[in-house]
């Protein structure tokens, strides 16, 4: 899977491990515990659990987070976001020649079918994520530790890797339980100890045909 290196985030972590943007309020605690029970899945009584099981998968990856400004992965095509008013623009650090550029995020066509299939953060400029992913527990005050969380709760599977790189350290990768989607946060380690968000992508992982 391809994952562009960008340039770093302007973020700074504060106590606790939570990372701080210099134009966006945290969280109260209220409202992260507001975030945390609406990302709780519903109990079910052991008659129901094939239901729940079957719902859940249904439920996951492309489906559960897109469309998102209009533009869903592997059903929207670059010419179809453009109609929307979307900014198409020549990207020559891609192997892309175009992407599409709206809110602060850049959206490609990795499979060159004409399918929009994956995005990323528009590195120097101010973004936030889609309210919609916000209700799910998104949020670009998220320590490193709650990212993990975050993913957990929402049934996707999480690997940590370590990296050796001069600027990204570590990096999350989330994939939900019907492998459809994958999201990627690469994070790098300051020399006092914060943890810095560096990158962020999001990708589907079936190519549409």
């Amino acid at each position: 899977m391809a994952l562009a290196i960008l340039p770093a985030l302007t973020f700074a972590q504060g106590a606790g491990g939570q990372i701080k943007r210099p134009v966006k309020k945290q969280q109260s605690s209220s409202q992260r515990t507001q975030t945390k029970k609406t990302a709780q899945p519903a109990k079910k009584s052991p008659a129901n659990m094939q239901t729940t099981s079957q719902a859940v998968n249904n439920s996951q990856g492309i489906k559960q987070f897109f469309p998102v400004w209009g533009i869903t992965l592997n059903e929207t095509t670059m010419s179809q976001a453009k109609a929307m008013g979307h900014n198409l623009v020549v990207d020559v650090f891609s192997s892309n020649s175009n992407k599409i550029r709206t809110h602060g995020f850049s959206f490609y066509d990795w499979d060159k079918n004409g399918y929009i299939n994956g995005m990323s953060n528009e590195l120097g400029e101010d973004y936030d994520f889609p309210d919609e992913w916000k209700s799910k527990g998104f949020s670009l005050d998220n320590s490193y530790d709650r990212w993990i969380q975050v993913f957990k709760e929402l049934g996707f599977s999480v690997s940590v890797k370590k990296l050796p790189l001069e600027e990204i350290n570590l990096q999350i990768e989330a994939t939900s339980l019907d492998k459809t989607l994958s999201f990627v946060l690469s994070f790098s380690i300051r020399e006092n100890g914060d943890i810095v968000l560096f990158t962020f992508s999001a990708r589907a992982l079936t190519s549409k045909n």
